[in-house]
C-alpha cells in the first residue's frame, strides 16, 4: 500500500493524489503508512492550496483546507495506519496533527480570491474607459432584381432577368467612453447552492458609443442576354408607360452593363449594465440600450443597347432612420497571467425592436426620352440582434487590446421594387453583417 501511494503521489503530483491515498490507504485490510508518508500528505495538501489561492481557484482551495482539518483531527482513521507498538504510534499522531495544525492556521483564515493576485479582476472608480475599433465588414444585401424578358404571345413579362451581387465589403469605426457608476466591489457571499459560485463584485456603468460602416459593391456585368425571341423589358419608376418593351432579338442584347452599390451607417447609442464577478473568475453583464442610426444607400444600373443605339440608367438613392433599443447579456472568463497581465475571453448577445422609417427615389433614364422618377417613402419595425465572441489583454497603466468577430442582423436596408405596372415600392428588408474588428482601450 506504500508503494501504491508513492506512486500515485510521484507520478501524478495533482491535487487528487492526496484523495486516492487518503481512500486507498483507509479502505485496504492491511493498511501500512509511514511517517514519510504522512509528511508527503500533509505538505502535499499544504502546498496544493497555497497554488489554488495564488490562482484563484477556490474550489481547490476550500477542498485542500478541508483535507488538513482532516488531517489535524487526532482520531482521524487514517492515522491508525500507522505501524509499529501502541506507543510509537501515539508519538507519530501527535506529531502529524500538529503539523497538520500548523500548516491550516497558516491557509484556513486567507480570503479566496486573493484579490492582490488578480490585477483588475474586481472593477475600481479610478475614472472613464476610452475605446477606439476599426474593422473590415461583410455586408449581406436582401435580394435585387432589374429588367425582365417577355416571351412573344405571353399575357405578361417574367421579371427578374438580372439579379446583382449581394455581398458588399466595407470598413467600420466605432469609439465609446464608459463611466463607473456603481460600488466597486462587496464581501463574498457565506453560501451559495453551488461551490464557487459566490459573487465577489458588482459594477453599475454607463456608456456612450459612436459607429460608423460603410460597404459597396461594384460589378461589372458584361452582356444580358433576354434570350432567343423574348423581349426586353425595363420597368419604368411610375409604372405603365414609363417603361420600355424592346423586341426584335438579337438586336435587345444588352452589353457593358454594370451595377454599383454604396451602403453607409452612423449611430450613437447609449448603455447601462450591472457586471458581476464571481469566485470562479466569470463575470456576467446584463446591460440595456437605446440608439439612433442613419443610414444612406444608393445604387446605380446601367448598360447599352447597341442594337437600338440606346443607353439606360437605373438610379435609386435612399435615407433611412432607426430607433434601436436592446437588452443584452455577456458571459466572459478572466485568465491571470501575471501580477501586470491579464487575458480575457467572452461571448455576448443583445436583441430588440429596431423602428425605422425610410424615404428616397428611383429614376429611370433612356436615351431620346426624359427621364422618369418618383419620391418613395417606407417604415417597418423589425427584431435586430447582434452576437459575437471577444478575446482582449489588459496591460499595466490601464492599456488594453481586443480582438471580436460579430454577426449582426442589419435591418432598415431597402429594396426598391419595380413591377412595370405600378410604381415602384420601397420596402425595408433585413440583411446579413459580419465585424471583425480590433480594439484598444485606455483607462484613467
Amino acid at each position: 500500500m506504500h508503494g501504491i501511494c508513492t506512486r500515485v503521489a510521484a507520478t501524478a503530483l495533482v491535487a487528487a493524489s492526496t484523495a486516492i491515498c487518503v481512500a486507498s490507504i483507509a479502505q485496504a485490510q492491511t493498511p501500512v503508512l509511514t511517517e514519510a508518508d504522512a509528511d508527503f500528505l500533509i505538505d502535499r495538501t499544504y502546498s496544493d492550496a497555497l497554488f489554488a489561492l495564488s490562482q484563484g481557484n477556490c474550489i481547490l482551495f476550500r477542498a485542500r483546507v478541508r483535507d488538513l482539518k482532516r488531517l489535524s483531527e487526532y482520531r482521524n482513521s487514517y492515522w491508525l495506519n500507522f505501524r509499529g507498538d501502541t506507543l510509537t504510534r501515539n508519538r507519530l499522531v501527535d506529531d502529524k496533527t500538529a503539523r497538520a495544525k500548523s500548516r491550516l492556521a497558516s491557509v484556513e483564515t486567507e480570503d479566496c480570491p486573493r484579490r492582490p493576485l488578480d490585477p483588475g479582476y474586481l472593477p475600481d472608480l479610478r475614472g472613464p474607459d476610452f475605446e477606439l475599433s476599426a474593422g473590415l465588414v461583410r455586408l449581406g444585401l436582401p435580394k435585387r432584381s432589374f429588367l425582365g424578358f417577355e416571351p412573344m404571345g405571353a399575357p405578361a413579362p417574367t421579371l427578374g432577368l438580372f439579379s446583382p451581387d449581394r455581398n458588399a465589403t466595407g470598413s467600420s469605426l466605432s469609439g465609446s467612453i464608459k463611466f463607473i457608476l456603481g460600488p466597486a466591489g462587496m464581501q463574498p457571499y457565506p453560501t451559495t447552492p453551488v461551490e464557487g459560485f459566490q459573487p465577489i463584485g458588482t459594477t453599475t456603468y454607463g456608456k456612450v458609443s459612436i459607429y460608423h460602416s460603410k460597404a459597396d459593391i461594384d460589378q461589372r456585368v458584361g452582356t444580358i442576354d433576354p434570350g432567343a425571341g423574348n423581349a426586353l423589358v425595363l420597368p419604368g419608376p411610375l409604372g405603365g408607360l414609363s417603361g420600355f418593351n424592346l423586341g426584335a432579338y438579337p438586336l435587345n442584347i444588352i452589353h457593358d452593363a454594370t451595377y454599383s452599390a454604396d451602403f453607409n451607417r452612423t449611430g450613437g447609442r447609449i448603455d447601462f449594465g450591472r457586471t458581476t464577478k464571481l469566485q470562479i473568475s466569470f463575470d456576467l453583464d446584463f446591460y440595456g440600450s437605446a440608439g439612433y442610426a442613419h443610414s444612406g444607400f444608393d445604387e446605380r444600373f446601367a448598360g447599352s443597347i447597341p442594337g437600338f443605339m440606346r443607353d439606360f440608367v437605373y438610379t435609386s438613392s435612399s435615407n433611412v432612420d432607426q430607433l434601436k433599443v436592446r437588452a443584452g447579456f455577456a458571459v466572459g472568463k478572466q485568465f491571470v497571467v501575471s501580477q501586470a497581465f491579464t487575458t480575457h475571453v467572452g461571448v455576448f448577445a443583445e436583441v430588440g425592436p429596431d423602428l425605422s422609417w425610410a424615404r428616397g427615389t428611383d429614376s429611370l433614364a433612356f436615351t431620346g426620352f426624359p427621364t422618369s422618377s418618383t419620391a418613395l417613402s417606407a417604415q417597418k419595425t423589425d427584431i435586430g440582434f447582434t452576437t459575437g465572441v471577444r478575446l482582449s489583454a489588459k496591460f499595466p497603466n490601464g492599456f488594453g487590446i481586443a480582438a471580436q468577430i460579430s454577426y449582426l442582423r442589419a435591418t432598415g436596408l431597402p429594396v426598391f421594387e419595380r413591377d412595370g405596372v405600378a410604381p415602384t415600392v420601397l420596402k425595408l428588408e433585413a440583411g446579413d453583417m459580419w465585424t471583425a474588428s480590433v480594439r484598444g482601450s485606455v483607462k484613467f
